[in-house]
């Protein structure tokens, strides 16, 4: 395949950038020192969110307590969260630790077969089973982060000793960029012609013409440098930089964007500042706005490219934070109308929040640590915490800053400080607090008679004295509503809120009659006045005298009146035995056809990643569960020494000498209740966790096959069946104290009979009744569409793709590609019995074409059918849930814009009324389009949110805000405020209320002064060196303070040189306090109105006066 060489056309003349180039230092060095930066970001966060200290200055990240925990493992559980921290923002890192690993397995066993043998034992080699350490992860990432310093100080230094990239980094690079590439061209739906000239290896290694090989026979090669550097850079910082070189200039062709997009394929993530939630109702209704235009991801990754294309967007202003746009070579493939999670749930929790008079939703306000001592665990000292999750009941936005007590403000931590408290509670921004793991949550209700928003934070002012009695405590909900119902629940108190003289009840009143109805009609049970003998029939009869359903009892008072007798206890022990016992067949099938994936070498297209941390909380979790009680949960580990014995099971290979010991220390050997089999187990055969775990498996399969055969029922404590109550009185007592689950259906019959009663929803509603049956989310949009006369987003007739169906309507025999089939929503509704009858057909077809198949190659085939038959219908009911629920958010949407607080002046202007508002056909949902400025995405609206910074000891204010805001934009507006310049920016400018665009402004600046500063102090210390003959140091670089100490400079323009260079290196802006008589914020906003270029914006931008101050103090100095 010929090589694609990309580049600019002919008529244009760029002026490429050269990393050899000298003139060309200053650039390169404005994204070294960011790249550094964003290293240092990184080590700080983690080492303050696992409490190890950490230095001020990124001249000693190399030298803190973070790097010797990883060396020593002398804590496995923090070498195991700083290797997980490490991954997620490192994207790079778990492959070039286990690549690390795996060669010095290699060259261990090639020196020991030579020194027994003196032979070559290449072939008797198996190293590809080694697994990372943390030492591993230690001395890749020192070694890489070296590197970067080198290429740093060689850039920023007027003086400094060539630099190559180490060989074993090279090496490093040449393995991620060969990996990962199935998921890269999925991602991305490039085709294999779209990628051929990114392909490095051929049969005999790298291709003799690969245009974008790393080094060559002259050392780095300028594609190699670039990639490096990319590795350590955000994304759009990436992008930035390659777009200066030749062959990554353009992006309008899918090659060209392939190249981008593998170059930042591994990347790093920084922590990002966290932001004043935006609780005003204008912000709400511009973010549920923006929501309804983003595709749903259960939707997005069914479309074709072409569809796919209609959501991705160009980078404006808005979005890139005031960097000046190069229109189609600012283009990323990003899509970012893209929906990662359901927020419907929280916008229908807001809008409530708002509506309800009574009930009030549980909020999330962190963890409180009220107790700590320190413990000796396996000869190490541990800090031993207790901690309870705090929660309350309230309006959301009655929980924010400026509500919270002094007592709370007091146990929050100090972000500066070394080490946390013996007590503290964690900084955390209010949220709703979920409960479930699974996919489907549920939210906690409390009726509220009268609410007062200064009780309702939980009281944290009790010391602990040991006692259970003066613990923090919080309330428990009344009830529990499941979020699948939210839509259901704001239709109906929307039907309410506009038709209050017809629709008297609120939803409020619904819930609230529900508990009534049902206590009373349980009480009843309970005391004999109404007893067993009922018929399905008749009990439903009954039930409609309270206003109940048959589903909203619960299954065991049914069984009873219906004089039905539940599953005896060991017939439900038997079943759930069997189900572990089928559960563990299939993680054994799944890691021996895994097995040999994981040995692969990385960069190869078969590899699959081993998940050691998966497998090790598995094995951890499943070997407490299986260990007998001594009394009720006594006799078993701790918190701390289940966190010791989870991460000692993920880094097996550098704790397998010690593990014996943690399993003692969790009485799991050698104890009155030890485990059932662990001790069968012998540690000095398993090479790795892969084993332990392959073993594990094994034995665990024998032992639930003998618990099957002795069914000794009673002693199976870990299947943990609640023992079968005949008492109604006990079970129904229980049932009363327990938090109730309002349930599913709830308010189908309410909005039903608020149908009936509003006049236009009257002729719908008989409709309605005329059919079989029908369920809520179908009631809904037949209300939007026959009263409403509005739709769905087009969006959602997009035809989509599913592989299974690909293989299902294929008649091909051969090996020949299947053919991609693309539906309709519709159409698969349609299809639904014959997508069944094929899967049937194909299911046996396979079967038959294995004619000595065994039956569990057989079952594995049935499984593998049904598994993608699930994940296809399950996709589809997601995006039903998505496109019901979009209805109801957009008519949300209008209730704000026609009653919303924040919109009444503008009604006021247009002397507009709510209800005599007829709003155009482009304000409809049906129009809302991801590449269109219509409906209510046009809208022009104030915004204004609170930004918070540190000044010495105490917490500033200011307010960005924009007065005309589209709608659309506001997105790009909330993630504009995450840019980490801002907080340092914000001490120089006089005005409280900061103008948006004025900060736009001045960052499109920040670039172009940045660079300029460095070209000025690379040329001051290129003469102040050849002045004096200053001779690099050991490491072969002069430092800038040793060159200013050569010059004699002043102190005071010593500090302020060394405080701008400094602040320039790490992205932000210098100590203010140091230019406060130089440096003139009183007319920052009158940048709003100045362009860049304007001889008067020079006075009004922070970064062009520090500029100025900047090249005047690094002049050209005179020889002493």
């Amino acid at each position: 395949m010929k090589t694609k060489v990309l580049g600019n056309s002919p008529f244009e003349k760029p002026n490429y950038k050269k990393f050899k180039r000298e003139e060309d230092k200053p650039f390169y060095a404005t994204y070294l020192n960011t790249a550094k930066q964003n290293v240092f970001l990184i080590l700080r966060e983690i080492s303050d969110k696992l409490e190890l200290g950490f230095t001020t200055k990124d001249t000693g990240m190399l030298s803190t307590e973070l790097w010797s925990k990883l060396k020593n493992n002398d804590q496995p559980e923090v070498s195991q969260k700083i290797i997980e921290r490490l991954e997620n923002q490192f994207t790079f890192l778990r492959q070039l630790a286990l690549n690390h690993a795996r060669d010095k397995a290699y060259s261990s066993e090639v020196d020991s077969y030579q020194n027994d043998y003196n032979g070559d034992s290449q072939d008797k080699i198996n190293s590809n089973e080694a697994e990372s350490s943390p030492e591993d992860y230690h001395d890749v990432l020192k070694l890489w982060i070296e590197q970067l310093n080198s290429y740093r100080n060689y850039y920023t230094h007027a003086k400094h000793k060539p630099v190559q990239l180490d060989p074993a980094v090279i090496d490093g690079m040449r393995d991620l960029f060969d990996a990962d590439w199935k998921e890269f061209k999925d991602r991305f739906g490039f085709e294999d012609s779209v990628v051929g000239h990114l392909i490095r290896r051929g049969k005999n290694g790298e291709l003799a013409n690969f245009t974008y090989a790393f080094a060559d026979r002259h050392g780095t090669t300028e594609k190699g440098f670039l990639y490096f550097v990319c590795l350590w850079l955000e994304k759009k910082d990436a992008q930035e930089l390659l777009k200066k070189h030749e062959g990554f200039k353009r992006s309008s062709l899918s090659y060209e964007k392939a190249t981008l997009e593998r170059y930042t394929w591994f990347r790093t993530k920084i922590p990002k500042p966290k932001l004043v939630s935006d609780h005003s109702e204008a912000g709400l209704f511009m973010d549920m706005v923006n929501e309804l235009k983003r595709c749903p991801q259960p939707l997005y990754n069914t479309l074709s490219e072409k569809d796919k294309d209609t959501f991705k967007q160009l980078d404006t202003a808005d979005a890139s934070h005031g960097q000046e746009s190069e229109g189609d070579e600012d283009y990323t493939l990003t899509p970012v109308l893209k929906r990662h999670s359901n927020r419907f749930y929280y916008f229908a929790l807001r809008y409530l929040d708002q509506s309800f008079e009574h009930l009030r939703f549980h909020v999330d306000l962190g963890n409180y640590c009220f107790h700590s001592y320190d413990q000796v665990i396996e000869d190490m000292p541990r800090k031993r915490r207790w901690i309870k999750r705090m929660t309350g009941f309230g309006k959301l936005t009655d929980f924010d800053e400026a509500h919270r007590p002094a007592t709370w403000g007091e146990k929050l931590p100090d972000p500066l400080a070394q080490e946390k408290p013996d007590t503290y509670i964690t900084k955390t921004t209010p949220h709703y607090h979920l409960d479930g793991t699974g996919e489907v949550k549920n939210i906690g209700i409390k009726w509220v008679d009268s609410y007062d928003r200064k009780k309702i934070w939980p009281n944290v002012s009790e010391p602990y004295t040991h006692g259970k009695s003066d613990r923090p405590h919080t309330e428990a909900p009344d009830f529990w509503l499941s979020l699948y119902e939210l839509p259901a629940v704001a239709f109906y108190q929307m039907l309410h809120l506009q038709n209050k003289d017809r629709v008297h009840q609120s939803a409020e009143t619904v819930i609230r009659d529900y508990q009534q109805n049902l206590k009373n009609f349980l009480t009843a049970v309970a005391q004999g006045r109404i007893s067993p003998g009922y018929t399905l029939e008749t009990l439903s009869a009954e039930l409609d005298k309270s206003n109940l359903r048959i589903s909203y009892i619960p299954k065991a008072v049914v069984k009873y009146l219906l004089n039905k007798k539940g599953k005896a206890y060991d017939e439900k022990a038997n079943i759930r035995l069997q189900e572990l016992q089928k559960e563990n067949s299939r993680l054994l099938s799944k890691v021996n056809r895994q097995k040999p994936h994981y040995h692969k070498h990385t960069s190869n297209k078969d590899y699959v990643a081993m998940k050691a941390g998966y497998m090790a909380d598995f094995l951890a979790r499943d070997m407490i569960r299986l260990q007998q009680p001594i009394d009720q949960d006594q006799g078993k580990a701790n918190g701390t020494e289940f966190q010791l014995l989870q991460a000692k099971l993920a880094l097996f290979g550098k704790s397998k000498d010690t593990l014996h010991v943690t399993f003692k220390l969790c009485n799991l050997i050698d104890a009155a209740n030890p485990h059932p089999f662990l001790h069968k187990i012998k540690l000095s055969k398993c090479h790795g966790i892969l084993a332990f775990y392959t073993e594990y498996l094994h034995l665990r399969d024998g032992y639930l096959l003998q618990c099957l055969q002795e069914k000794k029922y009673n002693k199976y404590h870990f299947l943990k069946l609640n023992p079968v109550d005949t008492n109604i009185q006990t079970l129904i007592e229980r049932q009363l104290d327990a938090v109730m689950n309002l349930p599913r259906g709830l308010f189908k019959q309410p909005i039903l009979q608020a149908m009936t009663i509003i006049n236009a929803t009257k002729t719908l509603v008989q409709q309605l009744k005329e059919l079989p049956s029908v369920n809520v989310a179908y009631m809904i949009q037949s209300y939007f569409e026959h009263v409403r006369h509005d739709g769905n987003q087009e969006f959602y007739t997009y035809k989509r793709n599913y592989e299974l169906l690909d293989k299902l309507y294929d008649n091909k025999t051969g090996r020949s590609k299947t053919k991609a089939r693309y539906f309709t929503g519709q159409e698969l509704e349609q299809k639904t019995k014959e997508i069944k009858q094929k899967l049937a057909q194909k299911i046996d077809a396979a079967i038959r074409k294995k004619a000595n198949a065994t039956e569990e190659e057989k079952q594995r085939i049935r499984d593998n059918y049904q598994k993608a038959y699930k994940a296809f219908t399950h996709s589809e009911k997601q995006i039903r849930l998505h496109k019901s629920c979009d209805t109801v958010l957009f008519m949300m949407v209008d209730h704000m814009y026609r009653y919303g607080d924040f919109l009444l002046d503008r009604r006021k202007k247009k002397n507009e009324q709510p209800q005599l508002l007829e709003l155009a056909d482009s304000y409809k949902l049906r129009s809302i389009k991801p590449d269109t400025d219509q409906s209510f995405l046009s809208m022009l609206l104030p915004i204004a949110i609170p930004v918070f910074y540190p000044e010495k000891t105490s917490k500033h204010q200011r307010t960005i805000a924009r007065e005309q805001l589209k709608v659309k934009n506001y997105g790009d507006f909330r993630s504009f405020l995450k840019d980490r310049r801002l907080y340092t920016l914000l001490p120089y400018i006089s005005d409280e209320v900061v103008q948006f665009e004025a900060i736009q402004r001045e960052f499109a600046a920040y670039h172009r002064s940045r660079e300029s500063v460095f070209e000025k102090i690379l040329s001051f210390e290129k003469t102040v060196i050849a002045q004096h003959n200053i001779q690099p140091n050991k490491y072969g670089y002069i430092e800038h303070k040793d060159i200013l100490d050569e010059a004699r400079i002043p102190e005071e323009q010593y500090h302020q040189m060394i405080d701008i260079r400094n602040a320039l290196c790490h992205g932000t802006y210098p100590n203010p306090e140091k230019f406060k008589d130089q440096v003139d914020g009183s007319d920052f906003n009158a940048l709003k109105h100045i362009g860049l270029n304007a001889p008067e914006a020079s006075q009004k931008s922070i970064i062009t006066q520090l500029e100025q101050i900047a090249l005047r103090l690094y002049e050209k100095p005179k020889k002493n």
